[in-house]
């Protein structure tokens, strides 16, 4: 069961600053994902085999480097790039 304690740490430890109608929408929320994956967990699925959709089991593919954009190149398309890095500002919720 998730509280409302445990989504003001999350809240905390996100840097998020939620009124008190938040916490409590939030939790609702969470509680309700919770209940949903609890769900699913107990579906028994014994006499499925564990390939996805396309009947394919632990298809990998080479992990193969492509050429990619200059750094350079990227932050030329952002006004206030911060030491070769993206700088946004923060957003309350």
């Amino acid at each position: 069961m998730v509280t409302r304690e445990d989504v003001k740490r999350l809240a905390a430890l996100s840097m998020l600053d939620l009124t008190d109608e938040q916490l409590d929408r939030l939790t609702k929320d969470m509680q309700s994902i919770v209940r949903f994956a609890d769900t699913i967990n107990a579906a028994e699925a014994k006499d499925r085999d564990n390939t996805g959709i396309n009947n394919i089991f632990n298809a990998y593919r080479e992990d193969i480097v492509k050429p990619s954009f200059e750094q350079s190149e990227i932050l030329s398309n952002v006004d206030g790039g911060d030491d070769g890095f993206f700088a946004v500002s923060s957003r309350k919720m």
